[in-house]
C-alpha cells in the first residue's frame, strides 16, 4: 500500500506518527551524544592521567624518605585508578533501538502491503517502547546508559584531581629536598 492509496483518515495519523517520530529520535540522539561526549573527555582524562603515572616516578631523588616513596606511591595508585574509571566510560556500546534487520523487515512488509499501515507509529514505538516489560524502551536505555558513563566520569575527574595534587605535592617535595642538598 502506498501513500497515495491511503485513506484520509491515514493521513492525520502519519502526521501525528511522524511528529512522534521526530521527538523519540531527538531524544534518542541527545543521549547517545551525551555518552559519546563522555567518552571522549575520558579518552583525554585517561590521556594525562598516563603522563602522571609515567613521569610521577622521575620527581623522587636517590635520598628518597620512605614517606616519599609512599607518596609516590599514592599517585601511581590513584592515578592507575584514573585510568580504570575511564575505561569504564568507554566500554563498548549497546543499543535497545530496532536493528537495522528489522527496519528493513518492516519496511519490506510495508512495500508488499502484508504490513500494517502504522509503519511510522510503530518505528516510534520502537524508540519509545520496549519489546519486553522487563526492559528499557531505547530512549530510557540510552538515557540510563549516557548517565552512567557521566557518573563514572565524575568519579574519574575526582580521581584525577587527586592524582594531580599528589603529583603536586610530590614534586614540590622533591624539589625542596634538591634545593636542601
Amino acid at each position: 500500500m502506498r501513500v497515495a492509496d491511503e485513506p484520509d483518515g491515514l493521513e492525520l495519523h502519519r502526521a501525528e506518527a511522524e511528529a512522534l517520530i521526530v521527538q523519540a529520535r531527538w531524544i534518542y540522539e541527545i543521549h547517545a551524544k551525551r555518552a559519546e561526549s563522555a567518552q571522549q573527555r575520558a579518552t583525554a582524562n585517561m590521556a594525562l592521567a598516563g603522563v602522571l603515572l609515567t613521569l610521577a616516578p622521575k620527581a623522587l631523588t636517590e635520598s628518597d624518605e620512605a614517606w616519599q616513596q609512599g607518596l609516590l606511591v599514592a599517585t601511581l595508585v590513584v592515578s592507575a585508578a584514573t585510568i580504570g574509571l575511564a575505561l569504564l566510560v568507554l566500554r563498548p556500546r549497546t543499543s535497545a533501538a530496532p536493528s537495522a534487520k528489522q527496519l528493513r523487515q518492516r519496511w519490506a512488509e510495508y512495500r508488499r502491503g502484508t504490513g500494517k499501515p502504522g509503519l511510522a507509529m510503530q518505528v516510534a514505538e520502537d524508540l519509545l517502547r520496549s519489546t519486553n516489560m522487563d526492559e528499557l524502551s531505547a530512549a530510557e536505555f540510552a538515557k540510563d546508559d549516557a548517565d552512567y558513563r557521566i557518573r563514572k566520569l565524575k568519579h574519574a575527574y575526582w580521581s584525577l584531581s587527586l592524582a594531580l595534587a599528589l603529583t603536586a605535592a610530590l614534586t614540590t617535595v622533591a624539589a625542596f629536598q634538591g634545593a636542601a642538598s
